[in-house]
């Protein structure tokens, strides 16, 4: 016994001198989800569910700052004719930048693009995962005999490699494996979905003590239906499986993560509800500003009108009648005419004009038929403003 923990301590020596100590100086992140049939062999299992599994080890530091990662997950269970037999699952897996920016931008319908060095700048100041420490973890300082206690739990500096891994395994449908030692008999039985993701994700240092993880991205959507069609095949079912799937590192885990469309697929993995509502939300706003922007030329078109009604109520000569001392105005049938309209329109409330002829001056008239045309803030008073503009271009 104690030599095979001498031998299995003389294997593990040089990965751990190779990749340092996770939960020290690298952070060890994986998940595990079975949506079917798991029967295995080792570890011994036996599953027919939904199950998952998240697990990350990583280092903790002032604070209680730890470097960034998250993962999220959903299955789609059909409920027409064969559907039910399929799932759909999605799933979301990610760290460092990509982790903070698919955050961030969780439900923003809009994608971020970088078109100049100073766009690039700003995103990485945005979507910054660094971790900025008093000063540097005590195994950088006191680093030990020949830099043992730094190479197993000090952090890499600038200049210094360490390896980064990052895997994901995806079975979708029937697996079965044998081992040999079973004989005729598998060892391991698999139907349905079953993905594994592991980021083996070592830390670094920067000269002024911020502390960072790599940027990685692995996302995958797939969805698989089937209905009963006559004369399709012997079966007479229609099978449909539709597949995507999102790996990537560094930079490019960086630009993904700030594409709508692969946000959006984080979105429906964690609440599918919200996407719904976000995106009614969001189609409501844009309504509104669509309103707000009929409304804007809609009372353009009022102003002008009402300056050409203005004009028909002029003096002699030609001279607008706003010009002329208010007590020598004289009456403004048009414009009269112009404030019933408006009444009539539901957008204002011109009794107190009522009954009153050129008590109330032509300038404070004209200023009145106006301003009634910008208070816009639903639909109803954008459909009485087209009432009102159609009743002033008749007046003559």
């Amino acid at each position: 016994m104690k030599t095979n923990l001498l031998r299995t301590l003389a294997l593990l020596a040089p990965l751990g001198l190779l990749t340092g100590c996770v939960g020290y100086n690298t952070a060890l992140f994986m998940t595990k989800s079975n949506v079917g049939l798991d029967l295995d062999a080792k570890p011994p299992t036996a599953e027919i569910n939904i199950s998952r599994k998240e697990g990350v080890v990583e280092p903790s530091f002032e604070g209680g700052q730890t470097p960034p990662v998250m993962a999220s997950f959903s299955t789609k269970v059909g409920h027409d004719k064969l559907d039910s037999f399929f799932l759909g699952v999605n799933q979301t897996f990610a760290g460092g930048d990509a982790a903070v920016t698919m955050a961030k931008l969780f439900d923003d319908t809009n994608s971020v693009f970088e078109t100049d060095s100073s766009q690039e700048a700003v995103n990485k100041a945005k979507f910054n995962s660094g971790l900025t420490l008093s000063e540097p973890p005590k195994a950088n300082s006191k680093p030990g005999f020949l830099g043992w206690r730094k190479r197993l739990f000090g952090l890499a500096k600038p200049g210094e490699v360490r390896p980064f891994f990052f895997g994901t395994d995806t079975q979708f449908g029937m697996k079965v494996a044998w081992n040999g030692v079973g004989g005729p008999y598998p060892d391991t039985v698999k139907l349905g979905f079953n993905r594994k993701e592991i980021a083996l994700a070592p830390l670094t240092i920067s000269d002024n003590n911020e502390v960072r993880i790599p940027s990685f991205l692995a996302t995958v959507d797939s969805a698989a239906k089937g209905t009963i069609v006559s004369g399709t095949n012997a079966l007479g079912v229609k099978q449909e499986v539709n597949w995507l799937q999102y790996f990537a590192t560094g930079k490019s885990a960086d630009y993904l993560a700030r594409q709508y469309g692969v946000r959006k697929a984080m979105l429906e993995r964690a609440d599918p509800k919200s996407t719904t509502e976000s995106e009614r939300l969001k189609q409501a706003d844009k309504n509104l500003k669509d309103q707000q922007i009929r409304g804007i030329v809609l009372a353009g078109k009022v102003a002008t009108e009402v300056d050409r009604i203005e004009l028909l109520d002029s003096l002699p000569g030609g001279v607008p009648a706003s010009v002329v001392p208010p007590a020598t105005q004289p009456a403004s049938p048009q414009l009269d005419r112009a404030l019933d309209a408006l009444t009539n329109s539901g957008l204002f409330d011109a009794s107190s004009y009522k009954g009153e002829g050129a008590a109330k001056t032509i300038t404070i008239k004209v200023k009145v038929l106006k301003e009634a045309a910008l208070d816009i803030e639903s639909q109803r008073k954008l459909r009485q403003l087209e009432t009102y503009l159609n009743s002033l271009t008749n007046i003559k």
